[in-house]
């Protein structure tokens, strides 16, 4: 890696940003049409069969993003092309057999799932059409993931996280008003995206990417199985882990109570939009150092990421988290109820940007086992959890046993990179950029009570720019009076000087 690398990271970051908010912001307003067509049951329905054909889809995808994002990058730093190309190669094998004889399983289950699992007949027209699509799924999911690890951020943020998600709101919408909320028609005008996602991004690979022509790829099935199988393990927990709640909600409650938490959950989940962009980028950058051998570099690496998304991110979760009642009526008056769930999942998100991404670190640096146990343990302590919770308490309980169960994973995770490399996010300005946040946080909570009345957006209008403003004089105001950039620039420096 070369002393740009940071640079790099930046730029790739951006790309990623803006691919991740371009995302969110599109998968929201595809809730928002979903809200203001279909009933609450409805609403409940759709996000329940949308959560487990995301589940079956990583099940088809056999961990080998990840394993892509890690090969690729790692042989190309020891400049090994014949198992750089034979990686991809296989990944391709294995993932076109792996679906063409695990699909019709899938269909042919539904029926038993959601009639004898979560009791809703209505479920399952619109997860069969849903799956079907899952073949495009995984071809652009595993597309996306080869252009990530030859470092192409723009091509595979293009297509993953821009083109597909818009195609799948202008289709989704239009079926959905022009049918009157016939979700299955939705479902199959939803899978559209997936189909010209995987047609491009094939086209970008077989143009974008040379390969040597004298060179024949390394059938390397044993390693990329070595590697993908417990990641495969680790997706299917880790998402489990995410849906968990949904899916128990979907078990043990009505449909009603499952459109309430859903539809929250998703807005929480906007929180974490620049923590996944960088985390998303910064796994080639520690697979490539991890293949280098220059682990000394980690602990610098840490704290930056650290540090920038929580700059970044702070206002954001204090508008969300003040402001909940506002957010959640922008969807519709009636999710005002959600106001308790959303705030008590946007603690549950606080603990990733407090943790730094940990778990990167443990994946790119094949400590998948681990990794793997971590959110095995996790599930079960969310499980429980949520056996006791939902009964009694409903959405509002699958939101306070999913904030306990992320925060226990985080903790788990902290506590393991540093056990191994000695490493962790807190040095001395991890709290000094907490100031700025703290005092804008009771300067909303003592403005808020005063603002005049004004419709939902309108007041999310004038409370963005307040907090904002807050946030940066105080922010501003401390970078004056202490050494925080000195600290900052001295870690980057020293990570430059490392890996250069």
């Amino acid at each position: 890696m070369k002393n740009t690398s940071l640079k790099e990271l930046a730029l790739g970051s951006g790309s990623q940003i803006v691919g991740t908010v371009f995302q969110t912001g599109v998968n929201i307003l595809l809730q928002v049409v979903l809200v203001r067509t279909c009933s609450l049951a409805e609403v409940g329905t759709f996000n329940l069969a949308l959560t487990f054909s995301a589940f079956l889809g990583l099940i088809l995808t056999f961990g080998l993003d990840r394993s892509m994002v890690y090969y690729i990058p790692f042989f190309s730093a020891r400049q090994d092309r014949g198992s750089e190309t034979g990686a991809i190669r296989s990944a391709l094998a294995i993932s076109v057999g792996g679906w063409a004889v695990a699909l019709p399983l899938f269909l042919a289950g539904i029926p038993s799932l959601a009639r004898g699992v979560f009791h809703k007949p209505e479920l399952i027209p619109v997860l069969q059409v849903l799956t079907l699509g899952l073949p495009c799924f995984v071809l652009t999911r595993l597309g996306a993931a080869i252009l990530l690890g030859y470092k192409k951020m723009w091509p595979a943020v293009w297509v993953e996280q821009m083109l597909v998600p818009a195609i799948r709101l202008a289709a989704f919408a239009t079926a959905i008003r022009v049918s009157g909320g016939d979700l299955a028609l939705g479902g199959k005008a939803y899978n559209l995206g997936f189909v010209l996602g995987a047609i491009v991004v094939i086209v970008i690979i077989a143009h974008g990417i040379k390969w040597p022509v004298n060179i024949v790829g390394k059938r390397i099935y044993r390693d990329i199985w070595g590697f993908s199988g417990p990641m495969l393990g680790a997706s299917l927990l880790n998402n489990m882990n995410n849906f968990t709640e949904i899916f128990m909600l979907g078990w043990l409650a009505t449909s009603e109570e499952v459109g309430l938490f859903s539809i929250s959950y998703r807005v929480a989940s906007v929180l974490l939009v620049f923590f996944i962009a960088i985390t998303t980028v910064l796994a080639p950058y520690i697979a490539e150092l991890f293949g280098r051998n220059r682990l000394d570099s980690f602990g610098s690496l840490y704290q930056v990421v650290t540090y920038c998304q929580l700059l970044i991110t702070l206002p954001f979760w204090i508008i969300v988290f003040v402001e909940a009642p506002t957010v959640l009526a922008i969807f519709a008056p009636a999710y005002r109820q959600g106001t308790a769930v959303l705030r008590v999942m946007a603690m549950a998100q606080l603990s990733y940007l407090i943790t730094g991404p940990a778990g990167q670190f443990l994946i790119m640096t094949r400590h998948n086992r681990l990794n793997l146990l971590d959110i095995f343990l996790t599930i079960l302590l969310s499980l429980s959890l949520d056996w006791y919770f939902i009964p009694r308490f409903g959405a509002l309980g699958a939101a306070c046993a999913a904030a306990i169960a992320l925060s226990f994973f985080n903790l788990l995770r902290l506590i393991q990179v540093f056990t191994h490399f000695r490493i962790h996010p807190f040095g001395r300005s991890f709290f000094k950029v907490l100031k700025p946040a703290t005092v804008t946080f009771f300067t909303l909570i003592g403005i808020s009570p005063m603002l005049p009345q004004m419709s939902e957006l309108s007041r999310m209008m004038l409370v963005l720019p307040v907090v904002l403003s807050v946030y940066s004089f105080f922010f501003l105001s401390l970078l004056k009076k202490s050494d925080l950039v000195d600290e900052i620039r001295q870690i980057q420096n020293s990570l430059e000087e490392r890996v250069a």
